[in-house]
């Protein structure tokens, strides 16, 4: 069951892309719609979330779905995924896997 939990969004792409698209189809993106500018930032973020577990993602974009009044910066929201991961999670996981 950890192992599912803390699976790395790697593992999940597809799933990973559509919250992600769907996050950030949210906000205004330029004068216009420019989908291909859109496709490249949505794989940017994908690129950099894909090491963290899918459940922290979620909850990192649904926090800021919530609360957030404005676009946050890619920072922001991995602050968050970080906070929603917990402190030392993965690498008390990898102690796990070593034992």
């Amino acid at each position: 069951m950890l192992d599912q939990i803390l699976q790395p969004a790697r593992e999940r792409g597809a799933e990973l892309a559509v919250e992600v698209a769907k996050f950030l189809s949210r906000f205004p993106f330029g004068l216009r719609h420019d989908t291909s500018l859109m496709q490249a930032k949505v794989d940017g973020w994908c690129e950099d979330l894909e090491g963290y577990p899918m459940y922290a993602i979620k909850r990192a974009l649904g926090w800021w779905r919530r609360n957030g009044e404005k676009e946050p910066s890619f920072a922001q929201v991995l602050t968050d995924v970080k906070l929603f991961t917990g402190d030392n999670v993965l690498s008390r996981r990898q102690t796990l896997v070593r034992w």
